[in-house]
């Protein structure tokens, strides 16, 4: 892991230093040497235990590295543990024998008793085991920390996009225009405000119960949830909206709220006149829906396009055939597939 305190420069040049020195000073206690404290600097020995360390150490993290390249085309982490503890054991034994060999030979002029030698590479096996549980309990802990972030962050993108969902759904606008006319109408007429909260009431649990993934709906049941939805569309902007729809659909299904969601995608680009008559024709040719609709436009407006980006996503789970729009000068058209 590149965030590991242990492969950042500074720790593998610092901790290598304080491991020599523990060891050095393991050894002067052994041998009951403590006196040599006062020119503890001074000593060649110290040196040699830096070296040995050192490389050591180095060579521990090269046998890390080996192992997880070994094994990381199985799941076998118990394996690559002992595979990096033995590797690390047999180097650091046999660095620190050949160093301690060599050093007598070469700079004191015979050579080094079996026991001394045995004693140093010992101590450094033990300092060796240590920074390997020290390495492997950073790396797991740091891989624990990275699931658990991955996982926050998942939950993190299904809440944006279940939060993005409910704003889909919920045309703000329209709910807030039916909520106004239905506070003028508790005053005026209650049964008219009344019929507008039971339309009002159907379309939004109509979007609610049927908001399940994977899940298609009858034409028919799409085809009169749009139009529930065009009736609280007449009670809110004093407009006729009409339906009209011709063909067979008995055994087609569509991905829920196509329909309304269509429609009131329309009229959030359209300028609504009150008194005017709004009509969205419906037909069915071929396994496809055709909607098509006059336009009347707002300025910088167009129909919503994540809306039928949202819709082609979710058409896709069930077939591969994109929605076709076309546009001639006074009248739009969507062409949506049907679902058998």
């Amino acid at each position: 892991m590149k965030n590991n305190i242990f492969n950042k420069a500074s720790f593998r040049l610092l901790f290598p230093v304080f491991a020599g020195i523990t060891g050095y000073l393991l050894i002067l206690l052994f041998n009951n040497n403590v006196g040599q404290l006062l020119s503890l600097f001074e000593s060649q020995e110290l040196y040699l235990f830096l070296i040995i360390s050192f490389v050591t150490f180095e060579l521990a993290r090269l046998s890390n590295y080996i192992s997880k390249k070994l094994f990381r085309f199985f799941n076998k982490t118990l394996y690559q543990l002992l595979t990096q503890l033995l590797l690390g054991t047999i180097t650091t034994y046999a660095i620190a024998a050949i160093a301690v060999n060599l050093y007598f030979n070469y700079f004191v002029g015979y050579s080094a008793e079996n026991t001394l030698v045995y004693t140093i590479g010992s101590i450094f096996i033990l300092l060796n085991l240590m920074f390997q549980t020290m390495s492997i309990s950073a790396e797991y802990i740091g891989m624990e920390n990275d699931d658990q972030i991955k996982k926050e962050m998942a939950l993190h993108h299904s809440l944006n996009n279940e939060l993005n969902q409910f704003k889909d759904e919920i045309n703000p606008e329209l709910f807030q225009s039916a909520l106004e006319r239905c506070m003028v109408l508790c005053y005026e007429d209650p049964e008219m405000a009344e019929t507008m909260i039971d339309a009002l009431s159907l379309a939004y649990r109509y979007s609610v119960s049927n908001k399940q993934e994977n899940k298609v709906i009858a034409f028919h049941e799409e085809l009169d949830a749009a139009k529930n939805l065009g009736q609280l569309m007449e009670m809110v902007w004093h407009c006729k909206v009409e339906l009209t729809y011709d063909g067979q659909a008995d055994n087609q299904h569509l991905v829920p709220g196509t329909i309304p969601s269509i429609l009131q995608s329309i009229f959030s680009e359209s300028i609504i006149d009150p008194g005017k008559h709004y009509t969205l024709h419906l037909a069915t040719l071929s396994n496809k829906l055709e909607i098509s609709w006059n336009i009347r436009r707002k300025i910088n407006c167009n129909l919503a396009i994540g809306a039928l980006y949202k819709l082609n996503e979710n058409i896709g789970h069930y077939i591969q055939h994109p929605i076709v729009e076309t546009e001639t000068e006074h009248l739009r058209t969507i062409v949506i597939p049907l679902v058998n």
